[in-house]
């Protein structure tokens, strides 16, 4: 297996933190499709962008599972979400199992006193054969990981029976109208082709939208009973 490719391979000390804009996630009874921008920014403590880079990988996938997060996921002398995740990727378990052990592995992480407050979206994910789509999502504040003393509990659900069709997007602030998109998904219906159509459109018009902060390559990965398959996969990623 190829190593997990690296959010950024440096960080300048003077930016403090790394941002990621937007992911959005479509699970069916028949799979489970992800995907993301390439765009993240680094700020400077005192909240001021220095620098935007469009070659961020913002799914890790190993196996028939991956976790994708979106949000602040990195902060000098405060945490790193890609630091963990390559040993919460290698634990077997379900979704909300993996969910529950990241969140506890940015607890144990070192942290500064840094605000405003700020939040990650932690999607994780996996679908093996007969037993279908199993999958975590949640929104964790960053702040809470100094005062929580237990994880955050995920939305979860496993199992063709139990997971239905269910549309997730972690965008910016500003975000953009998907409601439309999310009905129709959940209408059911949509074929593979169709859903990551839809996926893209939704990040095309964000990207619209917030030009800041939102850009570059969109990686795509499928997962169903035949296994992952990457759509779009960016060299940065492989």
């Amino acid at each position: 297996m190829k190593p997990i490719a690296p959010l950024l391979l440096l960080i300048a000390a003077a930016s403090v933190r790394l941002e990621a804009s937007i992911v959005t996630m479509a699970v069916s009874p028949a799979r489970i499709v992800v995907a993301a921008d390439s765009r993240v920014r680094m700020r400077d403590v005192g909240g001021e962008v220095t620098e935007s880079r469009d070659t961020a990988c913002k799914i890790w996938q190993r196996g028939d599972t991956f976790i994708a997060a979106a949000g602040v996921v990195s902060e000098a002398d405060a945490f790193d979400i890609q630091a963990v995740i390559p040993d919460v990727l290698a634990q077997s378990g379900t979704a909300r199992d993996r969910f529950v052990s990241l969140v506890k592995a940015l607890y144990l992480q070192p942290r500064s006193p840094l605000s405003p407050l700020r939040k990650i979206m932690l999607m994780v994910a996996s679908y093996a054969g007969k037993r279908g789509p199993d999958v975590a999502v949640g929104v964790v504040p960053v702040e809470a990981l100094d005062i929580l003393r237990s994880p955050a509990e995920p939305t979860a659900c496993t199992g063709t029976a139990r997971c239905g069709n269910m549309y997730v997007a972690a965008k910016p602030d500003r975000g953009v109208d998907d409601i439309a998109a999310s009905e129709r998904f959940k209408r059911g219906g949509l074929t593979e082709g169709e859903t990551i159509d839809l996926m893209r459109d939704v990040i095309g018009r964000q990207a619209a939208l917030t030009p800041d902060s939102v850009g570059g390559p969109v990686d795509v990965l499928v997962l169903d009973a035949r296994g992952p398959r990457w759509v779009a996969r960016k060299p940065e990623c492989r």
